[in-house]
């Protein structure tokens, strides 16, 4: 989540808003959505993200995402991104409730 979090921030060099929300679904999932107003992606983007070494940033490695999709996965939960350029990223991360 501090990966998702941080990229998010640094999404909006010139300031913004990042909304963070969290709720219980009914097929027994906790859904966390991170929300950005930064300059979003394009689609190819998009499905490139969380593949090794590919970074949008300058001084990226390109694991981060990689590792937090990974990371995500194992726990058996499941990530959608949704953006629009120069509008901003929603990142929604949906893992199951532990009973």
């Amino acid at each position: 989540m501090i990966n998702i979090l941080k990229n998010a921030i640094e999404s909006m060099p010139n300031g913004g808003t990042v909304w963070t929300t969290c709720s219980s679904t009914d097929d027994g999932f906790l859904k966390i959505i991170i929300k950005d107003e930064g300059i979003g992606m394009t689609k190819k983007q998009i499905d490139m993200l969380g593949s090794p070494y590919y970074s949008l940033k300058e001084s990226g490695t390109g694991l981060g995402m990689m590792v937090s999709f990974q990371i995500i996965r194992s726990f058996k939960g499941k990530i959608q991104v949704n953006s629009e350029k120069d509008i901003g990223t929603e990142f929604i991360i949906s893992l199951p409730q532990i009973p």
